[in-house]
């Protein structure tokens, strides 16, 4: 759980859980055949690790306390981040690949 991991949490509670799912129920839209949102929603993740955080500092576990949307910034950031060093890493096995071609 993002939100456990960043506010350092003594540990995680069923209260932080239902947060959790709870965040995750908002998030399924308003059809009847969605009972959980799409998993490629990267808000999801961030809303879902915001619950978490909130109800971490809400019940006195957060080592780290934290302010209603630092931990869904940050796990956007992160998502962000992923998804670049991915991209970038397609590049860098393109031209690996090119490189060793030139080389046979």
């Amino acid at each position: 759980m993002r939100g456990a991991l960043d506010t350092k949490a003594k540990r995680v509670t069923a209260s932080m859980c239902l947060a959790a799912s709870r965040a995750l129920a908002s998030m399924s839209g308003a059809s009847i055949d969605a009972i959980l949102p799409s998993p490629l929603n990267a808000t999801v993740h961030a809303v879902v690790a915001e619950a978490t955080a909130l109800q971490a500092v809400a019940e006195g576990l957060a080592r780290r306390p934290v302010v209603e949307g630092e931990v869904r910034r940050r796990t956007l950031d992160l998502i962000a981040s992923v998804a670049d060093r991915q991209a970038n890493l397609g590049a860098l096995t393109s031209n690996a690949a090119s490189r060793r071609r030139g080389l046979e």
